[in-house]
């Protein structure tokens, strides 16, 4: 049931979320929604990325927080494991462990967090820095004889 509600709550995230670009005069002005961007990537990992149309950096995001999820599980698996082999024998081997499982499972838990904080911030200035080429291609610099010239087109 939960896997239903997750698949469910994705697509209708996609489809709420599809943008198409704004159109001036005859030109197609490129166009990312920052707000978008971010919420993608902080909802799904790499999502920002892979809707700015950075693929290879998406697919970074995506093992990164993937691995650190990873990482996390299984620390806190281990962790549940020794403490309740430490309440059992009073062993102070197993708690040794506990602690040392849990303390690696609060670490992979912050850097999972600063990995998606980052990731959302990466897609939001990606998104705002999106139309840049086209932005860049109105603005010329122009060397004549002995003058430089400075042209803007609008």
């Amino acid at each position: 049931m939960k896997t239903a509600i997750t698949l469910l709550l994705i697509i209708s995230i996609f489809a709420v979320l599809n943008a198409e670009p704004v159109e001036s005069d005859s030109l197609q002005i490129p166009y990312r929604s920052p707000f978008k961007a971010g919420l993608l990537s902080a909802v799904i990992p790499g999502g920002g990325q892979f809707y700015n149309h950075a693929y290879i950096k998406g697919a970074a995001v995506l093992a990164l927080e993937g691995l650190f999820l990873g990482y996390s599980i299984n620390n806190h698996q281990q962790a549940d494991k020794y403490y309740k082999s430490w309440k059992e024998t009073d062993n102070p081997f197993d708690y040794n462990n506990y602690e040392f499982h849990y303390e690696r499972y609060k670490s992979q838990v912050w850097w999972l967090g600063i990995t998606i904080f980052l990731s959302a911030l990466d897609a939001v200035t990606d998104a705002y820095l999106y139309d840049f080429d086209y932005q860049k291609q109105k603005v010329r610099l122009k060397f004549e004889e002995r003058s430089v010239q400075l042209e803007y087109k609008f």
